[in-house]
């Protein structure tokens, strides 16, 4: 995931949560984000399935992207999978996803909402 010319993430161990009216979102782990593009965006929401998300802004030199990204810091039990993760607003971002092949067939599965799986 890049800013211009800048990454400010790369993984092979994002959590893919699949949402009923949303495309899949993928969740980054804290450790493979550039942290000192980061800081704290003012607000927060509510989800009934993962609990409440902070947000946060990316910053890289005159580049400033508000509440691009969001974190749930305490996850509901069925979402500790994501705790310690940061998602990011792929329209805001050039974002770049190659997907292992031990993911095809979590393209196929029908889930319900808030199912989450690790790709």
């Amino acid at each position: 995931m890049r800013v211009g010319h800048v990454e400010v993430a790369r993984t092979r161990h994002a959590c893919r949560v699949l949402e009923t009216a949303s495309p899949p979102t993928f969740y980054i782990p804290r450790a493979d984000i550039d942290l000192d593009c980061l800081r704290p965006a003012p607000g927060a929401s509510s989800c009934e399935w993962k609990g409440t998300a902070r947000y946060w802004t990316v910053s890289i030199g005159s580049v400033t992207l508000d509440a691009v990204g969001w974190s749930y810091d305490d996850p509901r039990p069925a979402f500790e999978m994501i705790r310690g993760h940061l998602s990011f607003y792929p329209g805001r971002l050039e974002c770049v996803l190659a997907l292992a092949e031990k993911c095809g067939n979590l393209n196929r599965t029908r889930r319900p909402a808030g199912r989450a799986a690790v790709v």
